[in-house]
């Protein structure tokens, strides 16, 4: 036994140890224990609420794990357009708003589905995030890249965006899925970066559509201009360096704190966008004339230059 090793180990040493041992008798109507089955019992406790975790909805894991604004440059993170022209993609790290947070709002809400299987519903800390951000972006992506069963790929930015807090400029470049540089505006303590913060949540708003923009089957690349082997390739890379300038722009703006540079740029991101991948600006389009134009009106009015109404 245990008892019995470390016994041996005074007498080696010459040293004339007694070791009592005092009888340990459960009080009536107790259960005995030992050491060794208390710690199996809290095994079976923490898996148990493991489990339980993994059986609530996301409601549960508003407030406890982050969501991810892609704020400009969407769509660079991925290799057929980076690959293409060098660009960055900024993400903002929010926190839960009752008014814009739900289920597939461009809020990388597969990716937190992902989070939540992973982590129970918490932020990993035992890991920084960097190395969450790699976990994540692998899990969501493993049916993608080592089965082959899935033919997209969740994009980094989701993950990053997810994990790494404040305003991000994630660099991509060379076809590749990883960013090679990510800079960061992540802490509120310095003055300069507290400023910019506090200058976006005055500017930016968010505006809820107030009627279903995504149709039932709504898929995001159901024309992709740069997968298109009949366009031009100089025309691929027009429109995706419009939208790597697009973004390039946004950042320039917000470390200005220059909101009229900043619309325009969003606004020409929404422009690249519409080149590049018809439908994720107007889901109807070909389809729905009247919930077209309705769309198209809406995305108007609030666009840059501002619009009346």
């Amino acid at each position: 036994s245990q008892l019995e090793e470390r016994m041996s180990l005074f007498e080696k040493a010459g040293l004339d140890v007694r070791i009592v041992v005092a009888p340990r008798k459960a009080a009536p109507g107790l259960e005995e224990r030992s050491s060794t089955s208390m710690k199996e019992r809290l095994r079976e406790m923490l898996a148990a609420e493991d489990a339980a975790k993994q059986q609530l909805p996301m409601e549960a894991f508003h407030r406890s794990l982050p969501w991810r604004f892609c704020f400009c440059g969407g769509w660079m993170d991925l290799k057929w357009c980076n690959e293409l022209w060098s660009g960055c993609a900024i993400t903002i790290n929010i926190a839960f708003h009752e008014g814009i947070c739900r289920d597939e709002c461009g809020l990388a809400t597969s990716s937190r589905k992902w989070a939540a299987k992973l982590w129970n519903g918490g932020m990993p800390k035992h890991l920084g995030p960097l190395r969450a951000a790699q976990f994540l972006w692998g899990a969501e992506n493993f049916d993608a890249a080592a089965t082959e069963e899935r033919l997209y790929w969740a994009g980094s930015q989701d993950h990053c965006g997810l994990l790494f807090s404040g305003v991000n400029k994630l660099c991509y470049a060379g076809g590749r899925h990883w960013p090679h540089t990510v800079v960061s505006l992540c802490d509120p303590a310095d003055p300069r970066q507290a400023a910019i913060f506090a200058w976006l949540e005055r500017v930016v708003h968010i505006v809820d559509i107030p009627f279903v923009s995504r149709p039932p089957g709504y898929n995001s690349q159901e024309v992709n201009r740069l997968k298109d082997p009949s366009v031009p390739l100089a025309e691929k890379v027009r429109i995706v360096r419009t939208l790597a300038e697009a973004s390039e722009q946004a950042w320039e703006a917000i470390l200005a704190m220059d909101a009229a540079k900043l619309g325009k740029a969003l606004s020409d991101t929404m422009a690249a966008w519409e080149a590049m991948l018809p439908y994720t600006t107007d889901p109807y389009r070909g389809k729905d004339a009247a919930k077209s134009e309705e769309l198209r009106a809406f995305v108007a009015r609030h666009g840059f230059p501002p619009q009346r109404g």
